[in-house]
Protein backbone atom coordinates (compact mmCIF):
# COMPACT_ATOMS: atom_id res chain seq x y z
CA UNK A 1 0.00 0.00 0.00
CA UNK A 2 1.06 3.50 -1.08
CA UNK A 3 1.95 5.24 2.38
CA UNK A 4 1.96 9.16 3.27
CA UNK A 5 5.23 10.13 5.04
CA UNK A 6 4.12 12.27 8.39
CA UNK A 7 5.95 15.33 6.25
CA UNK A 8 3.64 15.03 3.73
CA UNK A 9 0.31 14.07 5.83
CA UNK A 10 0.81 17.21 7.92
CA UNK A 11 1.12 19.47 4.96
CA UNK A 12 -2.15 18.56 3.35
CA UNK A 13 -4.02 18.71 6.97
CA UNK A 14 -2.65 22.19 7.36
CA UNK A 15 -4.09 22.80 3.64
CA UNK A 16 -7.19 21.16 4.45
CA UNK A 17 -8.08 22.91 7.70
CA UNK A 18 -9.50 25.42 6.85
CA UNK A 19 -10.54 25.42 3.14
CA UNK A 20 -12.95 23.16 1.21
CA UNK A 21 -12.50 20.53 -1.10
CA UNK A 22 -12.18 22.16 -4.36
CA UNK A 23 -9.56 24.72 -3.21
CA UNK A 24 -6.95 23.02 -0.65
CA UNK A 25 -4.48 25.13 -0.61
CA UNK A 26 -1.08 22.90 -0.71
CA UNK A 27 2.05 23.59 -0.18
CA UNK A 28 5.78 22.13 -0.50
CA UNK A 29 8.70 24.37 -1.16
CA UNK A 30 11.61 24.12 -3.74
CA UNK A 31 14.28 23.84 -0.99
CA UNK A 32 11.54 20.90 0.74
CA UNK A 33 11.60 19.40 -2.71
CA UNK A 34 15.12 19.51 -3.74
CA UNK A 35 16.00 17.84 -0.24
CA UNK A 36 13.43 14.71 -0.71
CA UNK A 37 15.17 13.87 -4.04
CA UNK A 38 18.67 14.28 -3.18
CA UNK A 39 18.26 11.73 -0.60
CA UNK A 40 17.36 9.13 -3.01
CA UNK A 41 19.56 10.22 -5.82
CA UNK A 42 23.20 9.25 -6.41
CA UNK A 43 26.30 10.57 -8.93
CA UNK A 44 29.05 9.25 -10.76
CA UNK A 45 31.81 10.79 -12.79
CA UNK A 46 34.48 8.95 -14.87
CA UNK A 47 37.04 10.88 -16.16
CA UNK A 48 40.54 9.97 -19.04
CA UNK A 49 43.04 12.17 -18.03
CA UNK A 50 41.45 15.60 -17.80
CA UNK A 51 38.62 14.33 -19.84
CA UNK A 52 34.62 13.77 -18.64
CA UNK A 53 34.08 10.47 -20.47
CA UNK A 54 30.91 9.59 -18.24
CA UNK A 55 28.68 11.03 -15.98
CA UNK A 56 25.51 9.99 -14.52
CA UNK A 57 22.92 11.47 -12.45
CA UNK A 58 19.74 9.55 -11.34
CA UNK A 59 17.10 9.43 -8.76
CA UNK A 60 15.16 6.36 -7.74
CA UNK A 61 11.70 6.87 -7.93
CA UNK A 62 10.08 5.69 -4.48
CA UNK A 63 6.98 6.83 -2.74
CA UNK A 64 8.99 9.30 -0.99
CA UNK A 65 9.90 10.80 -4.13
CA UNK A 66 6.64 10.52 -5.98
CA UNK A 67 4.70 11.95 -3.06
CA UNK A 68 7.22 14.69 -3.04
CA UNK A 69 6.59 15.36 -6.70
CA UNK A 70 3.07 15.33 -6.09
CA UNK A 71 2.68 17.45 -3.42
CA UNK A 72 5.28 20.19 -5.53
CA UNK A 73 3.20 20.19 -8.58
CA UNK A 74 0.23 20.39 -6.67
CA UNK A 75 2.23 23.51 -5.11
CA UNK A 76 2.69 25.01 -8.19
CA UNK A 77 0.04 24.69 -10.21
CA UNK A 78 -2.79 25.16 -7.51
CA UNK A 79 -4.63 22.13 -8.10
CA UNK A 80 -7.47 21.35 -6.05
CA UNK A 81 -8.16 18.71 -4.03
CA UNK A 82 -9.77 16.03 -6.88
CA UNK A 83 -6.89 16.89 -8.99
CA UNK A 84 -4.84 15.66 -6.49
CA UNK A 85 -6.52 12.61 -5.77
CA UNK A 86 -7.16 11.22 -9.19
CA UNK A 87 -2.93 11.99 -9.98
CA UNK A 88 -2.89 9.88 -6.40
CA UNK A 89 -4.42 7.25 -7.66
CA UNK A 90 -2.17 7.11 -11.02
CA UNK A 91 1.14 7.14 -9.02
CA UNK A 92 -0.45 4.41 -6.97
CA UNK A 93 -1.18 2.18 -9.90
CA UNK A 94 2.40 2.65 -11.06
CA UNK A 95 4.36 1.96 -7.26
CA UNK A 96 2.04 -1.44 -7.62
CA UNK A 97 3.73 -2.36 -10.75
CA UNK A 98 6.51 -1.06 -11.63
CA UNK A 99 10.07 0.99 -10.42
CA UNK A 100 11.48 4.03 -12.28
CA UNK A 101 15.04 5.51 -12.22
CA UNK A 102 15.18 8.79 -13.52
CA UNK A 103 18.94 9.16 -15.06
CA UNK A 104 20.67 12.17 -16.10
CA UNK A 105 23.48 10.41 -18.31
CA UNK A 106 26.42 11.97 -20.43
CA UNK A 107 29.35 10.73 -22.90
CA UNK A 108 31.61 13.48 -25.21
CA UNK A 109 29.77 11.17 -27.97
CA UNK A 110 25.86 11.29 -28.79
CA UNK A 111 26.13 7.96 -30.07
CA UNK A 112 26.97 6.19 -26.66
CA UNK A 113 24.83 8.54 -24.94
CA UNK A 114 21.56 7.15 -26.23
CA UNK A 115 20.25 4.74 -24.22
CA UNK A 116 17.25 4.04 -25.92
CA UNK A 117 18.40 2.57 -28.99
CA UNK A 118 17.61 -1.07 -29.61
CA UNK A 119 20.96 -1.55 -30.29
CA UNK A 120 22.15 0.32 -27.60
CA UNK A 121 25.49 -0.74 -26.14
CA UNK A 122 24.48 -0.42 -22.93
CA UNK A 123 23.05 -2.49 -20.20
CA UNK A 124 21.37 -1.44 -17.26
CA UNK A 125 20.74 -3.19 -14.55
CA UNK A 126 19.09 -2.51 -11.22
CA UNK A 127 20.32 -4.54 -8.49
CA UNK A 128 18.47 -5.46 -4.62
CA UNK A 129 19.14 -8.59 -2.34
CA UNK A 130 20.99 -10.41 -4.80
CA UNK A 131 18.67 -10.20 -7.60
CA UNK A 132 18.82 -8.36 -10.72
CA UNK A 133 16.22 -6.42 -12.93
CA UNK A 134 16.80 -5.30 -16.45
CA UNK A 135 15.99 -2.06 -17.33
CA UNK A 136 14.04 -0.69 -20.67
CA UNK A 137 15.25 3.29 -21.00
CA UNK A 138 12.89 5.82 -22.54
CA UNK A 139 14.09 9.66 -23.47
CA UNK A 140 12.23 12.07 -21.63
CA UNK A 141 10.44 13.99 -23.56
CA UNK A 142 9.26 16.90 -21.46
CA UNK A 143 10.61 20.67 -22.08
CA UNK A 144 14.32 21.13 -20.26
CA UNK A 145 12.34 23.30 -17.72
CA UNK A 146 10.52 21.23 -16.63
CA UNK A 147 12.28 17.99 -16.20
CA UNK A 148 14.97 20.68 -14.17
CA UNK A 149 11.64 21.67 -11.96
CA UNK A 150 11.47 18.26 -11.59
CA UNK A 151 15.27 16.58 -11.24
CA UNK A 152 17.16 19.81 -10.05
CA UNK A 153 20.52 17.80 -10.89
CA UNK A 154 19.47 17.66 -14.93
CA UNK A 155 21.71 19.53 -17.04
CA UNK A 156 21.48 20.96 -20.43
CA UNK A 157 24.51 18.77 -21.72
CA UNK A 158 23.17 15.29 -20.43
CA UNK A 159 20.27 13.23 -22.06
CA UNK A 160 17.15 12.67 -19.72
CA UNK A 161 15.81 9.40 -19.30
CA UNK A 162 13.50 7.20 -17.35
CA UNK A 163 14.36 3.24 -16.74
CA UNK A 164 11.38 1.47 -16.06
CA UNK A 165 12.30 -2.10 -14.05
CA UNK A 166 9.83 -5.03 -13.68
CA UNK A 167 9.17 -5.09 -10.11
CA UNK A 168 6.98 -2.57 -8.22
CA UNK A 169 9.16 0.12 -6.22
CA UNK A 170 6.98 -0.53 -3.30
CA UNK A 171 8.67 -4.19 -2.89
CA UNK A 172 12.49 -3.34 -3.12
CA UNK A 173 12.39 0.53 -1.45
CA UNK A 174 12.98 -0.74 2.14
CA UNK A 175 16.34 -2.05 0.79
CA UNK A 176 19.37 -0.89 -0.61
CA UNK A 177 19.45 -0.55 -3.95
CA UNK A 178 21.75 -0.62 -6.66
CA UNK A 179 22.04 0.65 -10.67
CA UNK A 180 24.58 -0.95 -12.41
CA UNK A 181 25.63 0.64 -15.87
CA UNK A 182 27.74 -1.68 -18.46
CA UNK A 183 28.67 -0.01 -21.80
CA UNK A 184 31.84 0.97 -23.97
CA UNK A 185 32.94 3.59 -21.70
CA UNK A 186 33.05 1.12 -18.62
CA UNK A 187 30.78 0.21 -16.07
CA UNK A 188 29.36 2.81 -13.36
CA UNK A 189 27.24 1.87 -10.13
CA UNK A 190 24.68 4.48 -8.08
CA UNK A 191 24.09 3.32 -5.14
CA UNK A 192 20.48 3.89 -3.20
CA UNK A 193 19.77 3.93 -0.05
CA UNK A 194 16.25 1.86 1.75
CA UNK A 195 13.36 4.51 2.06
CA UNK A 196 13.59 6.53 5.29
CA UNK A 197 11.04 5.32 8.18
CA UNK A 198 8.94 7.82 9.61
CA UNK A 199 8.61 8.48 13.45
CA UNK A 200 5.09 7.04 13.40
CA UNK A 201 7.07 3.72 11.63
CA UNK A 202 10.05 4.05 13.66
CA UNK A 203 7.65 3.53 16.86
CA UNK A 204 6.28 0.44 15.40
Amino acid sequence: MFKFSLFILAQLLLGCASSPDTSTTFSMSENQYEKTTEDYSAHVQKYDGPYNVLEVHATLINSHVSEAQLLRQATLFRWDKSKYQSELELKQKNANEKTEVFVSFFTPDKKTSNLARTDTLWKVVLKVEGKEFVGAPKKLSLLPIEIKNLYPHYNQWSYPYVITFEIPVNQIEHFNTELIFTGPVGTALLKFPAIKKTPVESNK
